[in-house]
């Protein structure tokens, strides 16, 4: 058993680790839900936002049906906390 540990342990800090850190693990959304994991996917790479990135943490959709990104993480649009009636992007805004 001692054996193996020093190899977990290099693994883990080398393929783990940045991975958790940088939050690239790919999952999957739906346009209403990002964190679900339904048969009627419209976003098969599981990308969201205009960081481009997975869903984690606190998200918020855009109510444009049209909206490239669907979901954008609070941080990201200058949220804190849930808005209240109809929330639309500035891409969408725009337009």
């Amino acid at each position: 058993m001692k054996s193996i540990l020093p190899k977990l342990t290099t693994f883990f800090i080398n393929y783990i680790l940045p991975e958790l850190l940088t939050n690239k693990f790919q999952l999957t959304g739906k346009a209403h839900d990002p964190h679900s994991n339904d048969a009627e996917d419209d976003n098969d790479d599981g990308i969201f936002c205009l960081c481009r990135e997975t869903a984690y943490g606190s998200m918020v959709a855009c109510d444009s049906p049209d909206c490239p990104y669907e979901w954008f993480h609070f941080g990201c649009v200058g949220l804190t906390e849930e808005p209240e009636g109809e929330w639309f992007c500035s891409q969408c805004v725009q337009t």
